[in-house]
């Protein structure tokens, strides 16, 4: 079986901190983590990960150094070999009390426990998130970047993409065709883990049909260029 590399794209904006708290940013990251968790459960020699958020206060990624169109996105993990820094990073202490104590999570506890004994530092902190510029096309655009630097030498690796996200913050749609020539250029996959709208919301809803429509054309067409 081919090597995997893998961006992990994650939705941290303001529409996930809610005046309810920020339960759905915990939601968010425990999507992430159960894919992390699967990567590293069943790991092949040459896999790689990367993790990508996006509606961070602070911006860090190599696209930003020459404009300013793709702010609030943050390369939290650069794609390398699966790591269980990573794990910790987005396992925060204010994360755990909304955190599901299963059998399945036994794995995770370990790495939990360490996240709380490390430095603040070192964990995701609450206080980046929430920021309300929150576009996916840029984080997208950041995570292909990094799948075409990274993996350009290695052609029969496969390349795919998953994104956590309510899809209810503004979208640029000017990047769409850019995004669409990266998808197919680089033989990537799009999947998408739909966290819904928040309850009772109503305000982005518009938003939110246009970004799942888009979505679908952009799934699709990495999709057809897979084959």
């Amino acid at each position: 079986m081919s090597a995997e590399a893998l961006v992990v794209v994650v939705d941290v904006g303001a529409s996930l901190m809610g005046a309810a708290g920020h339960g759905r940013l915990v939601q968010a990251l425990d999507a992430v983590r159960l894919v992390i968790r699967a990567k590293l459960q069943s790991p092949r020699a040459r896999d790689l990960l990367g993790v990508v958020l996006y509606g961070t206060h602070d911006t860090h990624n190599d696209m930003a150094r020459a404009t300013d169109a793709f702010s609030n996105v943050f390369v939290a993990y650069d794609l390398g070999p699966p790591n269980a820094s990573v794990l910790r990073f987005l396992t925060p202490g204010w994360a755990l009390a909304g955190a599901k104590k299963t059998d399945a999570d036994a794995g995770e506890a370990g790495a939990a426990q360490e996240a709380l004994s490390a430095a603040d530092e070192e964990r995701l902190q609450l206080a980046a998130c929430g920021a309300e510029h929150s576009d996916m096309l840029s984080a997208l655009a950041v995570a292909l970047d990094m799948l075409a630097r990274r993996t350009s030498t290695k052609r029969s690796m496969l390349r795919r993409i998953f994104l956590v996200t309510d899809a209810t913050a503004h979208t640029d749609p000017t990047r769409t065709d850019d995004v669409l020539a990266q998808l197919r250029s680089s033989d990537c996959r799009l999947n998408v883990i739909d966290l819904g709208p928040s309850s009772g919301s109503s305000s982005s809803s518009g938003e939110r049909d246009a970004n799942m429509a888009l979505l679908e054309v952009l799934a699709g067409a990495a999709a057809r260029a897979a084959v």
